[in-house]
């Protein structure tokens, strides 16, 4: 679909009048834009995009400029002198004169400048917003104007679709408003005008458009499908006009004295004996079908399209196949098509262009089977060329790697154009693959196992599936020879490689190995073309007029093709290898590997992407990129380590080791080394090579100091720990033992000697270091050896730096399937958690050392096997078990807790507001002598904090306080007491009371003097604490009980008579009151309590503020301090309570 109108020149030309208004304008072009960018971004959309909406319309979309005219129509009539199109082999000027195929100009041609459907996009005019359309002669003036404008708009359209109907091509009309409603009347008659005056269909030809359309979406995609029919048609007219024309062409199977007689050869001059010959017959229909093919692609026939191309592919096959041979078909010899030629190279790009056709549109169909059958053919059909067959070597003859040995059925091994042909083949048809599971859904592999898929069920698929001879199965399986085949598809059929259409992952990796195989076959190329003899003149003739001879038989030679320097051989090649060498082969296989890992771990195949990445790291390495490939190495080698993978490890460590080598990675080097000595890495005798070579890479030079983390290899000698106990106290030996063993009967494979074990603690104070001594060789090698290391002395360690710790000379010679067990024992002086944090084995050589590190921490608690400690010869069982499982390589340190007692001397109960003291004797119970800290604490029994009724001190007249903290009692004697007395008060209400005694001590030797810095504020590790509380009840000193009487006197009195007045008439009345108070004093205690004084408080004042009172006096009767006495006083005024 090609569309015109809608570039901001072409908007320019129509709108730049003064009549038109500017804002009417800027609506017309903000249209236009988004209406080219929705039909130009339908571009960017594939065929694998529409297989999922395989109804709608779909158009590749061009924009041509307004005034484009397309050229017109060559003129058919007889008497009219024949032109031929500028790609037609007929015309002198083409490029495909005289015996050309197929140019891609001609496909270009068709899909950018020969559209099959136009649509113009057309303003219709409107008068501006300020245009006087009320009055009479405003409004017919408009209408004059209007109907001007139309008229001119007609003939732009019909000289548009004049242009377009010459050369059959459909135009359509889409009128653009830019401010009238498309629902307008008048504007339905002036459309009405254009379409009868133009003779556009309202239903197929014209569109209208307003400005104010929101959804141009919609708009794109109904007239796309209305227009889909007609762009069909023009097509299909295409076919036809290609068929009568090839009806003309003489049959393939007619004699060649008929060829002579049909229009094309009638059309055609004789050829100048010498010159080349025109395209025969078969060249015509290969070109006829190719057409045919496209334009049912175009038309969007998938069914149609394959069986074009899959018959100008047979044609164009035997076309080339028919060259290398003397004649085609017994009609004579075929000379158009020759190899090394310009013509044979354009052949082969069609074979390939033509193949990808055919695969595209059968995935495209979702029939992956015979897209896959169509990619073998190619495959097997092209590998005799003559370019493809395989060189004379430099050395011995290449071999093919094993994985893709079926391509490589090719004489002398196939060249390097080859296999970077395969390798461009198959790298293709991965990205097919990909496309089509990602974009169509594309399930796979395919048949799935077990299964004929109903998809299957067509008949390209069960021509493929059921056939029984040579030309389908074995052309997969890469044999000539007939292979017996099932007479039908079965349901385990499918577990033939060759006919189950694999995921993309697979093909990347048989296009890079295709690549490699390039690579390899590339540089023997140019070594034999440096080095080798020219070839012997019987290898190869000259055919008359240059052309290189041909065998019929390629594969009773590889050196057939071979001919002179001056051939076109010579020179093809000499031009192959100067545009190969230009190429980044190691690129192109880890680009190849790195799209097949991706896919495979899609898939979820983790064993073929380690695989991968182990090729793509041997890739690395060949194009010398050493510190990738290492890298690459390190994660395999960790996966496969982690698996127990030792044979496929080996290789993995054997190239990683050179990788490093070129590095000088010696510590890579030597780990590498050292893995490779365990017994399933090799013979004894390989793994005698590789211990001699780790020793020279350790000697070599000054020397080479390195260390290896042993518990992430699969080592030759393995390494446990144990201590006897869990736990254990200050000052209490704890024996502990270091078991180095083989890791199979024959590892090492020879015996070798350890410099040095060194035994790393959490403490570097216990630090053990085994030295080996020749002088204490034993005389024969035992399965199991004891070292006692007990008698170890502390000493200056002259190989480490003169660092002290536990040293020992001993025999450290380690034989084959040998265990060693170092037994040691520590005395810790204090409490920690002692840890065997690494075990250093030293192996020496020379000026330098491998240090085979054992990182004990670093190791994950084994649940799996028991702990067991090995016990001394003369022991009547060689292992004892212990409790637990795993490694016990920690080991609790306790300090051991002195029996300390509180005691507390005090005569209970203590009474409120008295000084009460207590005495707090503190006994060491222990021989040794014990510093101690004592915190008292005096409250409430339930007070959480600071109590004011509750005081403590050290002496009666002290700082009132709850509490005392930190009072250093020193170092108690062993069997000693101390004692400190402490005063307690309480005041307020009687109750029980709390006393706290807390003593933090710790136990005082000679090996661990007590230091005045240590306390338990700042090192509360080192001290034990003990608490002793004491409840101590506080009561009132004295109870007391009252007892009252009150006396009356005048102006009453009583008598027998009763209550009667003693005053006389006229004198005022006072009455008088007399009340006695008893007060009994009792100590309710054990205790005797003496009473020195007994003050009654004077309340005189008080109580002559009562109203009523008019007077008040207090006079003691009595004040005795014997038991039971009570005291009494008189007052004479109202009753009122006596204080005490």
């Amino acid at each position: 679909m090609a569309v015109m109108g809608l570039l901001e020149d072409d908007h320019a030309q129509e709108a730049g009048t003064p009549v038109d208004d500017p804002a009417l304008t800027a609506e017309s072009t903000s249209l236009r834009k988004p209406l080219l960018a929705i039909l130009m971004t339908k571009n960017n959309t594939s065929i694998w995009d529409a297989a999922g909406k395989k109804e709608a319309a779909f158009f590749h979309v061009t924009v041509l400029d307004k005034t484009h005219l397309f050229p017109p129509r060559r003129p058919t009539s007889r008497t009219a002198p024949v032109q031929h199109s500028t790609l037609s082999p007929l015309n002198p000027a083409s490029p495909l004169h005289p015996d050309g195929l197929m140019a891609p100009a001609w496909v270009q041609r068709h899909k950018e400048s020969r559209p099959s459907v136009v649509v113009g996009f057309f303003d219709l005019w409107e008068t501006g917003a300020d245009g006087n359309r009320d009055s009479v002669l405003g409004g017919q003036q408009a209408i004059n104007l209007e109907r001007e404008r139309d008229l001119i708009l007609c003939s732009e359209i019909m000289e548009k679709k004049q242009n377009c109907t010459d050369r059959g091509i459909k135009f359509a009309v889409v009128i653009m408003l830019r401010q009238t409603k498309a629902d307008d009347m008048r504007v339905d008659d002036r459309i009405g005008l254009i379409r009868r005056n133009c003779s556009l269909d309202l239903k197929s030809s014209l569109f209208v458009l307003s400005a104010k359309t929101s959804n141009l979406q919609q708009f794109v995609a109904t007239m796309q499908k209305t227009l889909y029919e007609q762009a069909s048609l023009y097509y299909r007219e295409h076919d036809k006009r290609v068929r009568r024309k090839k009806a003309r062409i003489p049959p393939l199977a007619a004699p060649a004295s008929r060829s002579a007689l049909s229009p094309v050869s009638a059309a055609t001059p004789a050829p100048v004996p010498g010159s080349a010959r025109p395209l025969p017959p078969a060249g015509w229909h290969l070109r006829y079908e190719y057409k045919l093919g496209v334009f049912a692609e175009f038309r969007q026939d998938v069914e149609a399209a394959i069986r074009h191309y899959e018959t100008t592919y047979q044609l164009l096959l035997e076309l080339m196949q028919a060259a290398l041979a003397p004649t085609i078909g017994g009609s004579g010899t075929v000379d158009f098509l020759q190899p090394f030629t310009a013509r044979w190279t354009e052949a082969k790009t069609l074979a390939d262009c033509v193949n990808l056709k055919i695969c595209k549109l059968h995935l495209y169909s979702e029939r992956p089977v015979p897209a896959l059958q169509q990619l073998e053919r190619h495959v097997a059909g092209s590998r005799g060329f003559p370019e493809y067959l395989g060189r004379p070597s430099a050395g011995e003859p290449l071999k093919v790697s094993p994985g893709i040995s079926r391509l490589g059925n090719v004489a002398g091994g196939g060249s390097f154009e080859y296999w970077a042909w395969v390798s461009t083949q198959y790298r293709i048809f991965g990205e097919l693959i990909e496309l089509a599971t990602g974009k169509s859904g594309l399930r796979l592999p395919f048949p799935p196992p077990g299964q004929v898929p109903p998809q299957a069920a067509t008949p390209h698929a069960h021509s493929f599936l059921n056939t029984v001879t040579t030309t389908g199965i074995n052309v997969l399986t890469g044999g000539d020879a007939a292979v017996p085949v099932a007479p039908q598809f079965g349901l385990f059929s499918s577990i033939n490689p060759a006919l189950v259409v694999q995921h993309s992952g697979y093909y990347y990796f048989i296009a890079a190995s295709c690549a490699e195989e390039r690579w390899k076959r590339f540089r023997d190329a140019q070594k034999t073309a440096t080095f080798a003899p020219p070839p012997p003149p019987s290898a190869a003739f000259a055919a008359p007029g240059g052309r290189v001879g041909r065998s019929i038989d390629h594969g009773s030679s590889p050196f057939s093709p071979l001919v002179g320097a001056n051939s076109p051989y010579a020179q093809s090649l000499e031009q192959a290898l100067q545009k190969e060498d230009s190429v980044d082969h190691a690129t192109f296989v880890i680009e190849l590997l790195t799209k097949s890992y991706e896919q495979f771990k899609k898939q979820r195949a983790g064993r073929m992407t380690l695989f991968l990445a182990s090729e793509i790291a041997r890739v690395y390495e060949a194009s010398g990129k050493h510190e990738m490939a290492l890298k690459f190495y390190e994660r395999i080698a960790k996966t496969y380590r982690k698996e127990h993978w030792p044979s496929v490890l080996k290789d993995v460590l054997r190239e990683s080791k050179e990788c490093a080598r070129v590095l000088s990675r010696w510590d890579v080097v030597a780990e590498c080394l050292v893995e490779l000595l365990g017994e399933r890495m090799g013979t004894i005798e390989e793994r005698q090579e590789v211990l001699t070579e780790l020793m020279g890479v350790v000697s070599s030079g000054e020397g080479i100091k390195v260390a290896v983390d042993m518990d992430q290899l699969d080592g030759f000698l393995q390494c446990s720990v144990q201590f006897r106990k869990h736990s254990t106290y200050v000052g209490v030996e704890a024996p502990f033992q270091v078991c180095l063993k083989a890791e199979a009967g024959k590892s090492p494979p020879v015996p070798i000697t350890i410099s040095r074990v060194h035994v790393q603690f959490s403490d570097q104070r216990f630090d053990h270091v085994l030295v080996d001594e020749e002088g204490s060789r034993q005389g024969s090698a035992r399965a199991v050896r004891l070292l006692n290391c007990t008698d170890c002395k502390f000493a200056a360690v002259s190989d480490d730096g003169g660092r002290e710790a536990w040293v020992k000379h001993a025999d450290l010679e380690f034989h084959p399937g040998m265990t060693q067990i170092l037994e040691g024992a520590v005395v810790p002086t204090e409490g920690m958690e002692l840890k065997i944090l690494a075990v250093n084995v030293v192996l020496a050589s020379g000026n330098g050392t491998v240090t085979l590190s054992y990182k004990i921490s670093d190791r994950p608690d084994d649940l799996t096997s028991r702990r067991k400690w090995y016990l001394p010869d003369d022991a009547p069982t060689r292992w004892t078990m212990l409790d637990g499982s795993g490694e016990q390589s920690t080991m609790r340190v306790i300090r051991r807790q002195s029996n300390l007692a509180i005691r507390l001397r005090h005569a209970p109960p203590g009474l409120v507001d008295e000084v009460y003291p207590v005495d707090v004797d503190v006994v060491n119970e222990e021989p040794d002598g014990v510093e101690a800290f004592l915190d008292v604490e005096f409250r409430s029994s339930g007070a959480d904090s600071k109590d004011p009724t509750s005081r403590i001190g050290e002496s009666e007249d002290g700082p009132p306080c709850n509490g005392i903290d930190l009072l250093h009692l020193g170092v108690i004697p062993g069997h000693a007491t101390v004692t400190r007395r402490f005063y307690l008060r309480c005041l307020g209400t009687p109750g029980e009371r709390v006393m706290y005694n807390i003593v933090n001590y710790r136990s005082v030797t000679s090996s661990n003097p007590a230091t005045e810095q240590a306390t338990p504020a700042t090192h509360p590790d080192l001290f034990f604490r003990k608490n002793e509380p004491a409840r101590i009840s506080f009561a009132a000193p004295f109870e007391m009980r009252f007892t009252e009487r009150d006396d009356y006197g005048h102006p009453f009195e009583t008598g027998e008579a009763g209550l009667f007045s003693t005053l006389g008439i006229g004198e005022p009345m006072q009455m008088k009151i007399e009340r006695t108070v008893g007060v009994r004093v009792e100590c309710p205690g054990p205790w005797e309590i003496e009473v020195q004084t007994l003050t009654f408080v004077n309340c005189e004042e008080k109580w002559k503020e009562c109203p009523g009172v008019q007077d008040l006096h207090i006079n003691p009767v009595g004040a005795s301090a014997t038991q039971g006495q009570e005291m009494s006083g008189t007052n004479e005024s109202v009753a009122a309570p006596t204080e005490l």
